[in-house]
């Protein structure tokens, strides 16, 4: 039995698979209607299945069709559900959250326990009519992944671009941060450089979100410190070669487009600087944990809901 996996003891629609004859499930991306919207990338999807005993499914609610979408390099990861007999379906991503592409995967997932789960268009050659006990969360069917390229610069993200980490094997300190140019050189002494550099590949950049987390968010703390004390410091005794920096009006465009009052913030400069970053703290957490959950598991995960 080609196209079979041991994490699918139960037959499973797929390109390539032959568990069921004539019969196929996809996702379409309507690129004419992905548009940036505030902070947010909206995305149009529609599916298209082809299989009478699967549609019966979602038609009854007992299966229904959602869509996975991540982006490996910062961690996030959320599902989308089309609404019961719909097939297409819209949906935000924070910018913020999302970088280089966007990955999106449709599923059919079992919404309740199936019992004797057989359909006629299961290939008879290899399951005989057999039937199977389907669990709540259950795959049924899986598309294949649809890419979607993100361009930094149509996302409007300056800060990614005025931060630059560094390796400096003459620094005794471990970290420094030097704000004297137009970008903010982030100098990591050479042993801890070289535990971020193997931490940024690690896992097609699975541990970058977090990697931020602990390497850029002090800094950009620091850099709003001094934004804010430039502008609390009486108008003759502040620093206007600061001003003219592009990580200073980069960061000060951010804090304007939240409404920071910058000359009596009611909020500390670490706080402001996780929402700059997509409330980077949870995200950098949650990065940690899917990372520590999927080796733990020693494979893909590939139950959605996952009750009994």
């Amino acid at each position: 039995m080609k196209n079979r996996g041991i994490d699918f003891p139960h037959p499973l629609l797929k390109e390539g698979g032959d568990d069921y004859i004539d019969c196929n499930f996809e996702i379409e991306l309507d690129e004419s209607k992905t548009i940036i919207e505030g902070d947010s990338i909206v995305l149009a999807v529609s599916y298209f299945l082809n299989s009478e005993g699967l549609n019966n499914l979602i038609t009854t609610g007992a299966a229904k069709v959602i869509l996975s979408v991540q982006s490996v390099i910062l961690s996030y990861r959320q599902n989308f559900d089309f609404k019961k007999g719909v097939t297409n379906t819209h949906f935000k991503v924070p910018k913020n959250n999302v970088a280089n592409k966007i990955e999106i995967i449709g599923y059919i997932v079992a919404t309740d326990v199936i019992k004797s789960f057989y359909l006629k268009e299961h290939n008879f050659e290899y399951y005989n009519g057999i039937s199977f006990n389907i669990r709540k969360g259950d795959i049924l069917a899986k598309s294949t992944q649809k890419d979607i390229p993100i361009d930094d610069s149509e996302l409007e993200k300056p800060l990614s671009s005025v931060f630059n980490i560094s390796e400096d094997e003459k620094m005794d300190m471990m970290i420094y941060p030097d704000f004297e140019g137009d970008k903010v050189n982030i100098k990591l002494k050479t042993n801890v450089y070289e535990i971020y550099y193997h931490l940024r590949g690690y896992n097609n950049g699975s541990c970058r979100r977090a990697l931020a987390g602990l390497v850029v968010l002090p800094v950009l703390t620091e850099a709003i410190d001094k934004i804010i004390g430039n502008y609390q410091c009486d108008e003759n005794l502040r620093d206007e070669l600061m001003f003219d920096k592009r990580w200073f009006r980069a960061i000060e465009k951010k804090l304007k487009e939240i409404n920071i009052d910058l000359e009596n913030p009611a909020e500390p400069s670490v706080s402001i600087a996780s929402k700059l970053l997509g409330d980077i703290v949870f995200d950098s957490l949650s990065a940690l944990k899917d990372i520590i959950d999927d080796e733990s598991s020693g494979n893909e995960i590939i139950r959605i809901g996952g009750e009994d």
